[in-house]
């Protein structure tokens, strides 16, 4: 208890003056710990700092194992590159050019999946989660750029295209894509099984579209196929648009009748 340094009578703390002489009396110092100051110094570090803390230091992680991946997968483009000189396209399926025991760095921590283009001339490997969640996906073209979201995204669609002409510009395309895969692989049938599509990219086909019939034989002849895109339930005003493997465009889902027109490398006038 503190005293008054005039008359030495004890005083309660917070004294103003002393009741015994009246003498005025200081503000009274107390006196604390060095370790209490310490509270106020790590709640600030914990509130404020810790965080930021590991915030940089999980996301520099993060940047390290995509720099890793990135680095196996020039290496999976190489080995795509060298099938593709065997076979005249690239694989199907990426496990297809890889080594027995190949594991992605960081013990797998992520995972490839590969999406080839419809004509089998380009692919995209994307980059998921594999055995560590707490990765950021992203994928990789066959030429190396990076993309920070899977699915390499392709240059946008011909602006103003309406969705008949999308359907079109889809039908000629898988048409081309047959025409090359069968002088690649004259010994094959478009009915035997053999995935001569590759992969078609959703985003190529028009919003109102779907593929309705992909690969199937005409008259059970697995030398044909008649491929669909047909307007989804809420535009039935659009036409139906097929073609089949001699490049002939009909408005028919199993490619009957009398042909709309025909595609010659390029598709020519549009007769309806």
């Amino acid at each position: 208890m503190p005293t008054c340094k005039s008359c030495r009578t004890k005083l309660p703390r917070g004294t103003i003056a002393c009741p015994q002489c009246g003498t005025p009396q200081p503000h009274l110092k107390i006196k604390r710990p060095w370790v209490l100051l310490l509270f106020p110094i790590t709640f600030g570090f914990v509130s404020g700092g810790l965080p930021k803390f590991l915030d940089a230091y999980y996301g520099a992680q993060k940047t390290a194992k995509a720099d890793r991946a990135a680095d196996a997968m020039r290496g999976v483009i190489q080995l795509e590159k060298s099938y593709y000189a065997r076979h005249g396209e690239y694989s199907i399926n990426v496990e297809d050019v890889l080594p027995a025991g190949f594991q992605m760095p960081d013990r797998g921590a992520y995972r490839l999946l590969l999406m080839r283009s419809m004509d089998g001339d380009g692919f995209c490997l994307d980059a998921m989660s594999g055995n560590d969640m707490n990765v950021e996906t992203f994928s990789m073209n066959e030429e190396g750029r990076v993309f920070r979201e899977t699915g390499c995204p392709r240059p946008p669609l011909p602006a103003g295209e309406t969705p008949e002409a999308g359907a079109l510009r889809v039908a000629s395309g898988v048409y081309r894509h047959a025409v090359r895969w069968k002088a690649r692989h004259p010994d094959r049938t478009f009915g035997s099984g053999e995935r001569w599509m590759g992969e078609l990219p959703a985003d190529e086909v028009p919003d109102e579209y779907h593929i309705f019939i992909a690969s199937f034989a005409v008259d059970y002849d697995p030398n044909r196929f008649c491929f669909v895109l047909k307007p989804d339930e809420a535009h039935p005003s659009l036409p139906v648009v097929a073609v089949t493997e001699k490049g002939e465009l009909f408005h028919d889902d199993e490619c009957r009748g009398t042909p709309f027109a025909q595609v010659d490398g390029a598709m020519v006038g549009h007769t309806r």
